[in-house]
């Protein structure tokens, strides 16, 4: 696949890895797109055993669950996790 590249891979893997990290999830779901698109780009979602109603992909709830605002993290919140994972990141690759 063009531009699918081991560094690249790489940084996915660091890039999960520090989700991981700070987010401390039972799994990671990876996806792969790029149909949308004029490149690929990576999706990672964080789960957490029982966080949907049924085990499936978050594409099978109902977008009124999927979009759900009183859900979405507030905007300090949200700042305080992308300074979080750029912080392991940072650590990562200093290792």
């Amino acid at each position: 696949m063009r531009g699918c590249s081991l560094k690249k891979q790489r940084r996915n893997d660091i890039v999960a890895e520090a989700v991981s990290n700070v987010f401390k999830p039972d799994k990671i779901n990876y996806e792969l797109l790029g149909n949308g698109c004029p490149h690929i780009h990576w999706h990672l979602y964080p789960r957490l055993k029982r966080d949907t109603p049924i085990i499936n992909s978050v594409y099978q709830l109902p977008n009124s669950a999927l979009f759900d605002e009183s859900t979405r993290p507030s905007d300090e919140v949200r700042k305080d996790y992308i300074n979080r994972i750029k912080n392991e990141i940072e650590r990562l690759l200093a290792l």
